[in-house]
């Protein structure tokens, strides 16, 4: 559970490549990891909730497990449940990501074929946000300091 902790913590950069990955993993890699989410999901409707969390942590006999542990693991501000597509993302960042992986994702982020990741680019690639909301999500990863990602960057950004 500590993977998920740590990518609700990351940066929306971050969690948006992670998430980009998770749609892309290769498909035994990816079924392992929807069967974890299926033992976890009691009500069986794709969405993990703070509850059904919790009863999962205490099936495994936490018996030190406090509400601020909880909370790290499954913030407040994240809403009250959590795709398989998160939990897949959580869970990938946990058991690390090759470089041929990251270099297909990086691919995709660098739509002009630039090598490297624009603030356009990232704009055009995540379509909901805005040029603000992007650079808010270079600036909070502290990454692309010169208007752009590199693909070493953009490595550290998600071994982070």
């Amino acid at each position: 559970f500590e993977g998920l902790g740590k990518y609700h913590a990351s940066s929306k950069l971050k969690r948006a490549v992670l998430k980009l990955l998770a749609k892309e993993i290769d498909e035994a890699r990816a079924r392992r990891i929807r069967e974890h989410f299926r033992k976890l999901d009691v009500r069986q409707d794709g969405c993990l909730t703070r509850d059904e969390l919790l009863q999962a942590l205490r099936q495994l006999d936490m018996p030190n497990l406090r509400e601020a542990d909880l909370q790290w693991i499954f913030p407040a501000g994240v809403g009250d449940s959590m795709t398989c597509t998160d939990f897949t993302a959580a869970l990938l960042a946990r058991e690390g990501i090759g470089r041929a992986e990251l270099l297909d994702a990086f691919r995709r982020f660098d739509i002009r074929r630039e090598g490297r990741i624009s603030l356009e680019a990232l704009t055009e690639v995540l379509k909901g946000a805005g040029p603000t909301s992007c650079l808010e999500a270079f600036r909070e990863a502290g990454v692309g300091h010169g208007g752009a990602i590199d693909f070493e960057e953009f490595c550290a950004l998600v071994a982070s």
